[in-house]
């Protein structure tokens, strides 16, 4: 009998603990607060964006030379999401942009929904006729949050002798739309 009564007295306290700790996890009425954070000033240096709703916290490094992502909350359906992007840089002229979307959802708090890196800008030397030449890719990219997120590019390609008296001529231009929904 007095094991039946002290598995019963555990029980109890299991259940309601469990029960405590479950109010304590529900943070929708909490609003979702941003803090930046410059990282130190050089190359690899990420800054960070800590964000938090009530109880639950976390932190998006990002950025390149200390600065912290660029970010933007929305709203789909009553459901809130944040936008991130930043750019960062690898050596020999290249240049990326990553463009990341999360739920701000309490059941799914910075939950990772979507991840594109696009490159925005790229360098390659070649030699032609004894001549150093530079062809140079560039994009110009902007985004679009509705209900899926989209991306306007335009494209250009440029030939640029490493002479002083020739300018760069274009040589191929193109525009795309890219659509992705999450």
């Amino acid at each position: 009998m007095l094991k039946y009564i002290t598995s019963l007295v555990v029980l109890i306290i299991i259940i309601f603990n469990f029960s405590c700790s479950e109010k304590k996890q529900d943070n929708s009425g909490f609003n979702v607060a941003f803090e930046t954070i410059k990282g130190n000033d050089c190359h690899n240096c990420f800054g960070k964006l800590v964000v938090s709703k009530g109880t639950l916290t976390d932190t998006i490094r990002g950025g390149q030379w200390g600065k912290s992502v660029d970010y933007q909350s929305f709203k789909i359906n009553s459901k809130k999401f944040l936008f991130t992007s930043f750019s960062y840089s690898y050596p020999m002229g290249e240049r990326s942009n990553e463009y990341r979307i999360y739920s701000l959802e309490s059941s799914t708090f910075m939950k990772k929904l979507f991840e594109k890196a696009i490159t925005e800008y790229k360098e390659r030397n070649i030699t032609e006729n004894g001549m150093s030449i530079n062809y140079v890719i560039s994009r110009d990219i902007k985004a679009s949050l509705k209900d899926s997120i989209g991306f306007f590019i335009k494209m250009k390609i440029r030939k640029c002798p490493e002479t002083e008296d020739e300018n760069c001529q274009d040589i191929f231009e193109d525009t795309s739309l890219e659509y992705y929904t999450y």
